[in-house]
């Protein structure tokens, strides 16, 4: 899936009892990498449809996050 310039999804499909349900992490093009935990299936099942609506709260979060050190950066004098 292609999200935004260039910018590569990656899912993979692990079974680990110490990883948690959903892992998001990169790789080294710093392309995101999701990791769905089949030994959290049943969690998984029962959260399908919650899941996919994480992503606007995500959206408005990293915005918020971004906004706020954009502010600071700018507050210091480190942007022109």
């Amino acid at each position: 899936m292609m999200v935004g310039e260039n910018k590569m999804v990656v899912f993979h499909v692990v079974d680990d009892e110490e990883l948690p349900p959903i892992t998001i992490n990169y790789n080294d093009e710093l392309n995101p990498v999701v990791y769905l935990n089949m030994h959290h299936r049943l969690w998984l099942a029962l959260a399908r449809n919650v899941i996919p609506g994480i992503a606007v709260n995500i959206q408005d979060k990293l915005t918020m996050i971004c906004d706020n050190y954009i502010r600071d950066q700018i507050s210091m004098g480190d942007l022109a």
